[in-house]
């Protein structure tokens, strides 16, 4: 049955935001090494004037209403809520118009050229998430001694698609899925997927790193779960499980 979409207006809770501005105030910088700025990696000077934006230079609230003066609407595809703007022409009979924005980026990068467009247009902005990445799973909670294996291996396959792989070029797409299921290896536990496609080809993949070692060995050692870490041509794939006994039985809210 084909689904309605529904009506979307964006507002972040005040909460969230009060919430955000403190944990960026609690940021602790490093130092500065005495070379080069960005020679070894995020000048701290770029870093405290961009955190110093977002925390006391962006206005949510009227980015919220710019973009609020477009009709939102959400509609669920393959289980998924896809929010888009749908802004009609002013002129009877316009064709539509179907504008996409990159990545990283958002609709928000339109506002200025929608009302332009809606001359001749009817305009219809979708949020992507079929380009770079997809991130689709259930809510689950990890015991805390799980969090850091897990971390490390996630950071270690961001890094190199960022780097190396699918992130590293503009057709590129990376998908993390994951699932609870009662067919892991030991018996029960959590089955995530990590998927990369449209990147630059592998080749010939190239001598074992510390980085490999991180992705192939430290869930297994770490966890006495499983990885299946396989260089493929046409991209990365990794799964891994890790056993029921580092799942909390509940979800916090």
């Amino acid at each position: 049955m084909r689904q309605a979409s529904k009506p979307f207006t964006l507002h972040v809770a005040d909460a969230a935001i009060t919430d955000l501005r403190a944990r960026l105030a609690r940021t602790r910088y490093p130092d500065e090494p005495p070379l080069p700025a960005w020679s070894t990696g995020t000048s701290v000077a770029y870093l405290e004037s961009l955190i110093d934006y977002w925390q006391s230079g962006f206005d949510w609230r009227a980015w919220e209403a710019k973009l609020n003066a477009f009709p939102q609407f959400t509609l669920p595809v393959h289980g998924i809520d896809v929010h888009f703007i749908h802004a009609l022409s002013r002129k009877p009979g316009a064709p539509a118009l179907l504008l996409s924005h990159g990545w990283p980026g958002s609709v928000s990068e339109f506002h200025k050229i929608i009302p332009l467009l809606t001359e001749h247009f009817t305009v219809v902005v979708p949020s992507r998430i079929d380009g770079n990445n997809l991130v689709q799973g259930p809510d689950v909670v990890l015991a805390a001694e799980a969090t850091q294996p897990l971390a490390m291996v996630l950071h270690e396959l961001t890094t190199n698609a960022a780097k190396h792989g699918a992130l590293s070029s503009r057709g590129g797409q990376v998908s993390v899925c994951w699932e609870r299921q009662s067919s892991c290896t030991s018996q029960g536990g959590l089955a995530l997927e990590w998927r990369e496609t449209g990147g630059p080809p592998i080749l010939v993949p190239g001598p074992s790193g510390y980085g490999a070692s991180v992705i192939r060995d430290l869930i297994p050692y770490e966890l006495d779960g499983f990885v299946d870490y396989v260089l493929a041509p046409e991209g990365v794939r990794c799964r891994f499980e890790i056993p029921e006994k580092w799942l909390c039985s509940s979800v916090l809210r």
